[in-house]
């Protein structure tokens, strides 16, 4: 179990197997969840340590889910909000913690998302990917904001918050499926 903290002071990178305690909702008690995927260097995949037999065929997903990201959205949103790309540790990785769910959600932190993996049949890659880039969104809109006072013009307003990730849901699929920007 680590135990030197989940975020930046922890500097050495994680690796699979590792464990960590987490609370995905407030009030509620920390579950143990183990690191089992690591992708890219970058993105680190930690689920509720019972749920780790469930996840080998989620897998392969979850790597096309994070390669659409590294390739298609992750230049999208520096290019537009400028910065370092998040990281949870100073090894410069990003913590994704999962919960194998039938259904997808997700919650966006400075150093982290939290995602139901979505399971059902219904559940398409492109509807991951389009969660992974809504909460991803939210991340870099932390770290733009973060970097302004907060008396600044610029503050969060939450329709501006939802509606700008779910604007770049929509413009990361029309680059996706290559459609041009009056095309449709």
């Amino acid at each position: 179990l680590r135990t030197g903290g989940l975020w930046a002071a922890d500097a050495e990178p994680w690796a699979i197997g590792d464990t960590l305690r987490h609370a995905f909702d407030q009030g509620v008690a920390p579950e143990l969840l183990e690191v089992v995927a690591i992708h890219e260097g970058y993105f680190v995949l930690a689920v509720p340590r019972e749920e780790t037999a469930l996840f080998p065929p989620w897998e392969a997903r979850m790597r096309e889910v994070f390669d659409l990201y590294l390739d298609e959205a992750d230049p999208v949103l520096n290019m537009m909000f400028g910065g370092q790309r998040p990281t949870s540790n100073s090894a410069g990785q990003f913590l994704v913690l999962g919960k194998i769910s039938p259904g997808l959600a997700g919650a966006a932190y400075p150093d982290r998302v939290q995602i139901l993996i979505g399971t059902s049949q219904f559940v398409k890659t492109v509807d991951q990917y389009q969660l992974l880039a809504h909460e991803m969104t939210h991340v870099k809109q932390y770290q733009y904001s973060n970097a302004r006072p907060a008396e600044s013009q610029t503050a969060w307003v939450q329709w501006a918050v939802e509606g700008g990730a779910k604007f770049m849901e929509g413009e990361l699929m029309r680059r996706h499926v290559g459609k041009g920007l009056l095309d449709n």
